[in-house]
């Protein structure tokens, strides 16, 4: 996970957490802002292709995978309604409430991105620290969750009490 280095007191930064994902798309998203004159290597042959975007439109996006096109990944499809610098800006403020604040304590200055996503910093704090206590088989909102199935059983996942609370209202 992104925040692991973090956590661990083995980097200071995002940027500086070595073999993390954020890392990859940081470099990246830096190598393409370089005029080309200044770029170290060819943009396809970035260290970010293997990953999938970030960005998600829900209103266009199908329920599953949305097979690559280059096969240098599984899906083309992103993950997340938030922009790639805006995912930079909540992995550093969550990675500074997991160093800086007491457990429980929630900060009282939520970034804009998380009030477009609808959820509480508190919910987000808990969501991430709680990540797999919370999501089991499957991640993603309840109702998704819901509607898939496991390919081996047929059974229906489990949604737990919490993630339902916390999802639904974007507050503990």
């Amino acid at each position: 996970m992104d925040l692991n280095p973090i956590r661990a007191t083995l980097a200071e930064t995002i940027e500086s957490s070595d073999h993390t994902s954020v890392q990859a798309r940081i470099t990246a998203e830096r190598q393409r802002n370089r005029p080309p004159s200044v770029r170290v290597e060819p943009i396809r042959k970035r260290g970010d292709s293997f990953l999938s975007p970030v960005p998600l439109d829900e209103a266009e996006a199908a329920p599953g995978a949305n097979r690559s096109v280059s096969m240098a990944r599984c899906s083309d499809k992103g993950f997340l309604p938030m922009t790639t610098p805006d995912y930079f800006e909540l992995l550093d403020w969550t990675a500074r409430q997991s160093r800086e604040q007491p457990a429980g304590r929630t900060p009282a200055d939520v970034p804009p991105v998380l009030e477009r996503v609808g959820l509480s910093a508190s919910s987000w704090t808990e969501l991430v620290s709680s990540f797999g206590q919370l999501f089991h088989d499957v991640a993603g909102r309840p109702e998704a969750i819901e509607s898939l199935r496991g390919h081996r059983t047929g059974k229906r996942f489990r949604v737990r009490p919490r993630l339902r609370t916390l999802l639904s209202t974007g507050d503990a």
